[in-house]
């Protein structure tokens, strides 16, 4: 299908979202109230947790999330002692989260909104419009939970909710159906109770209208359902292919001098900004591993030296199969290498490090 083709829906079904009436949403809100999971986040409407979490829950599990949002909101309990924290220690906190953008961004915001004289996160569509990282997903949340205001959202659960109700055949991340839904939860978000209205719709599709085999049957919602009256919802809304899977490639050095581990970190504007990692180069899939490790060591420390190999250590990102085959080696002398630092074993744990790098180190550790 052209990709800016109008949506397409089943038979029979008028994208008209008047069609649904507020007995809809009051038939959601009470599900809602009745069987909501008690997650740390749904205690309170502080702006600032509502916040932290849903920068956190973006692409990442709520069983995930629970441990990170308690420890983050003991460390840095409100706006002020995020926007002073040290980035590398908010790094560290954020460990194995990923999507470091997210925490970056986060640390951006905080901090432009202290300078503006805020000691919470403001009941201010444009203003929270405007911060880095705070897309309309994130601002309509926390307008909606925090501040009760009208304002709809659209992320994964609420948008195949919506795409089962409204019988939307169609992949509904495609820019002409997201927007359309988009409009859709618009027309159709209560003037109260919005914050539990909206958590409802994710909550619905995360519980009960599951991506595969939804519970139709127990659904609050079944009787406005244009997917389940058609015998659909498991085949509505269409699902987009998913990417090929690339391989990568990659040597990695574990140096080390006087017990200390030579680390690199991360460059600006890189999905790992700011984190620390083992020296590592992407090499082709039929060059020699041990080769280009030798190569790479007398880039980074012209004195050489005998490397080992330390095992292969996969891990994948998004799409990517990555592959690091590590080699060990000892430095008589430390060099000195723009970027790169050497860290003492009892100072790697307040160290932030992307997660694959983390295990590296365990192991090496470990004796691997």
């Amino acid at each position: 299908m052209p990709p800016h083709s109008p949506p397409r829906f089943l038979p029979g079904c008028p994208p008209d979202p008047a069609t649904l009436t507020d007995a809809f949403s009051h038939a959601l809100v009470a599900w809602f109230r009745a069987v909501a999971r008690d997650f740390p986040w749904r205690r309170g409407k502080d702006a600032y947790a509502v916040w932290i979490s849903e920068v956190m829950l973006q692409q990442t599990t709520t069983t995930t999330v629970i441990p990170y949002f308690e420890r983050f909101m003991r460390e840095y309990p409100n706006l002020h002692s995020l926007a002073s924290a040290n980035d590398e220690a908010v790094l560290r906190m954020w460990e194995g989260l990923g999507y470091y953008r997210r925490c970056r961004a986060l640390l951006a915001a905080a901090r432009q909104l202290v300078g503006l004289g805020h000691g919470n996160v403001p009941d201010d569509p444009e203003l929270l419009g405007s911060l880095p990282g705070m897309g309309e997903y994130t601002r309509n949340a926390v307008l909606s939970q925090a501040f009760g205001r009208a304002v709809p959202i659209i992320e994964a659960n609420s948008r195949r909710v919506l795409a089962r109700v409204f019988g939307l055949e169609d992949d509904a991340s495609r820019p002409p159906c997201s927007r359309w839904l988009w409009d859709a939860a618009a027309r159709l978000v209560p003037a109260e109770d919005s914050g539990a209205y909206n958590q409802a719709l994710m909550e619905l599709g995360s519980l009960v209208c599951t991506p595969a085999k939804p519970s139709c049957l127990v659904c609050p919602v079944r009787r406005w359902c244009r997917a389940a009256a058609a015998g659909m919802a498991d085949r509505v809304p269409l699902k987009a292919p998913r990417p090929a899977i690339t391989k990568v490639s990659s040597v990695g050095l574990a140096l080390r001098s006087g017990g200390a581990w030579f680390l690199r970190q991360c460059p600006p504007g890189g999905r790992r900004e700011g984190l620390w990692e083992f020296p590592h180069l992407a090499i082709g899939e039929d060059e020699p591993p041990l080769e280009k490790a030798r190569a790479f060591l007398v880039e980074l420390a012209p004195q050489g030296a005998e490397l080992r190999p330390a095992g292969r250590h996969d891990h994948s990102v998004t799409r990517y199969r990555v592959s690091i085959h590590l080699f060990a080696g000892e430095l008589d002398s430390m060099a000195r290498v723009s970027s790169c630092r050497w860290v003492a074993p009892d100072d790697m744990e307040a160290l932030p490090m992307s997660a694959p790098h983390r295990r590296i180190w365990k192991h090496l550790e470990a004796g691997g």
